[in-house]
Protein backbone atom coordinates (compact mmCIF):
# COMPACT_ATOMS: atom_id res chain seq x y z
CA UNK A 1 0.00 0.00 0.00
CA UNK A 2 2.64 2.35 0.14
CA UNK A 3 3.62 2.21 -3.53
CA UNK A 4 -0.05 3.63 -3.64
CA UNK A 5 0.63 6.67 -1.07
CA UNK A 6 3.86 6.88 -2.51
CA UNK A 7 1.90 7.48 -6.54
CA UNK A 8 -0.73 9.79 -4.84
CA UNK A 9 2.06 11.94 -3.13
CA UNK A 10 4.00 12.03 -6.50
CA UNK A 11 0.47 13.13 -8.27
CA UNK A 12 -0.23 16.22 -5.66
CA UNK A 13 3.24 17.09 -6.30
CA UNK A 14 2.62 17.62 -9.53
CA UNK A 15 -0.37 20.04 -9.10
CA UNK A 16 0.58 23.67 -9.96
CA UNK A 17 -1.74 24.55 -6.56
CA UNK A 18 1.04 22.64 -4.43
CA UNK A 19 4.00 24.59 -5.68
CA UNK A 20 5.47 27.90 -4.77
CA UNK A 21 5.83 31.16 -6.70
CA UNK A 22 9.52 30.13 -7.07
CA UNK A 23 8.54 26.61 -8.36
CA UNK A 24 9.31 24.62 -4.87
CA UNK A 25 7.15 22.63 -3.18
CA UNK A 26 4.52 23.64 -0.66
CA UNK A 27 4.74 20.55 1.50
CA UNK A 28 2.17 21.97 4.04
CA UNK A 29 -0.29 21.76 0.91
CA UNK A 30 1.01 18.65 0.19
CA UNK A 31 0.49 17.19 3.86
CA UNK A 32 -3.04 18.50 3.72
CA UNK A 33 -4.19 16.84 0.32
CA UNK A 34 -2.20 13.74 1.51
CA UNK A 35 -3.99 13.90 5.11
CA UNK A 36 -7.32 14.49 3.97
CA UNK A 37 -7.02 11.31 1.72
CA UNK A 38 -4.96 8.94 4.27
CA UNK A 39 -5.81 9.58 7.61
CA UNK A 40 -9.20 7.17 7.15
CA UNK A 41 -6.71 4.44 6.45
CA UNK A 42 -3.48 4.43 8.10
CA UNK A 43 -3.12 5.87 11.90
CA UNK A 44 -1.07 8.62 12.95
CA UNK A 45 2.15 7.25 13.53
CA UNK A 46 1.92 5.24 9.72
CA UNK A 47 0.99 8.40 7.94
CA UNK A 48 3.99 10.38 9.25
CA UNK A 49 6.19 7.39 8.70
CA UNK A 50 5.17 6.83 5.32
CA UNK A 51 4.82 10.64 4.81
CA UNK A 52 8.54 11.23 5.27
CA UNK A 53 9.62 8.28 3.39
CA UNK A 54 7.42 9.19 0.16
CA UNK A 55 8.86 13.33 0.30
CA UNK A 56 12.92 11.18 0.77
CA UNK A 57 12.16 9.44 -2.01
CA UNK A 58 10.48 12.35 -4.05
CA UNK A 59 12.87 14.74 -3.16
CA UNK A 60 16.20 12.33 -3.98
CA UNK A 61 14.50 11.99 -7.44
CA UNK A 62 14.12 15.58 -8.00
CA UNK A 63 17.57 16.02 -6.90
CA UNK A 64 18.61 13.58 -9.54
CA UNK A 65 16.62 15.01 -12.27
CA UNK A 66 18.11 18.50 -11.57
CA UNK A 67 21.69 16.97 -11.45
CA UNK A 68 21.13 15.17 -14.31
CA UNK A 69 19.08 18.12 -16.14
CA UNK A 70 16.48 16.31 -17.42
Amino acid sequence: MFDKFLENMKHFVSLNENLETDGSINWNFIDSDMYTKWSVLLDGETYTEWFDKAADIIFEEEQVFLKEGV
